[in-house]
């Protein structure tokens, strides 16, 4: 772990992101754009427990690398517990802006000042953070200042299991390649965030419609008709109905209605009630 001015660093390698600036995620923590050099690197900088597995991680990803987070602390303890928390920092981030950031690869040095002797260790071994094998989403100014602004509030509410489960549905359904078991994912955590037992088509639109919508009548009803046309996918998809047509779209549109409620919960700093919205 690299000292600097009495605190201790690490660094995070995220794969799968790109940035337009340094982004504040707290105290000790910063969302930082990097530049790797492109050159391939020599076997020793994988680290000090050198095996093959961990090579080719390192040679696979590096070259996705475009952001990395900077934790820093005063003693290693809390290094520990921040760097670990991050994991759910890029979790949340990538529920909130349909991404598929990864972080894979740790080191004492910053990406963009790796040298031969640089040791660098493997996180995970989990082949994600490619997205669809373009270049590196980015993230727009915007992106940043909501990032910014409320990523404590994401924190505190991922406290709740509810919201923890719904979230990390979110984050996570690409990990599935085919569109049911994304559907069922993606529906677990909509359903998640609401306390529905029977009526569930109705009930669960209207509460949704509600949340939403607030006081907009034409904005619930626009949401309240969605929702009953996507559970319906639902259904057919988690009941081993037949697919048909294009299977992506309700996946895509289940996707941005999950995102929409987080970012909801987010902004109200609070998850939806438990009764109040409909009998």
């Amino acid at each position: 772990m690299r000292a600097r001015d009495g605190a201790i660093q690490i660094y995070l390698y995220v794969s799968g992101l790109a940035l337009p600036r340094s982004v504040s995620l707290g105290h000790g923590l910063s969302l930082q754009p990097v530049e790797v050099n492109q050159r391939p690197y020599l076997p020793g900088t994988v680290g000090s427990a050198m095996a093959t597995q961990a090579a080719g991680v390192v040679y696979l990803f590096l070259g996705q690398v475009r952001a990395q987070v900077r934790v820093e602390a005063e003693t290693t303890k809390q290094l520990v517990a921040r760097a670990w928390n991050t994991h759910w920092d890029i979790l949340f981030l990538n529920a909130a802006f349909d991404r598929d950031a990864q972080i894979n690869l740790t080191s004492e040095t910053p990406a963009d000042e790796l040298e031969d002797t640089s040791i660098i260790d493997v996180e995970s071994y989990a082949l994600r953070g490619f997205g669809d094998g373009g270049p590196p989403a980015s993230l727009s100014e915007t992106d940043c200042l909501w990032l910014e602004s409320h990523i404590a509030e994401g924190r505190r509410l991922l406290e709740q299991e509810l919201f923890q489960n719904s979230l990390h549905c979110l984050a996570t359904y690409r990990w599935h390649s085919l569109p049911r078991a994304r559907l069922a994912l993606l529906w677990a955590g909509i359903e998640g965030l609401f306390h529905v037992d029977g009526e569930i088509r109705f009930r669960l639109s209207a509460c949704i419609a509600r949340f939403l919508g607030g006081d907009n009548a034409a904005e619930r009803k626009l949401v309240f008709d969605q929702v009953k046309r996507l559970y319906n996918g639902r259904s057919t998809a988690v009941h081993g109905g037949l697919l048909k047509g294009d299977t992506q779209t309700p996946v895509s549109e289940s996707a941005a209605l999950l995102r929409r409620l987080i970012r909801q919960c987010v902004e109200l700093g609070q998850t939806p009630p438990k009764d109040g919205f409909i009998p």
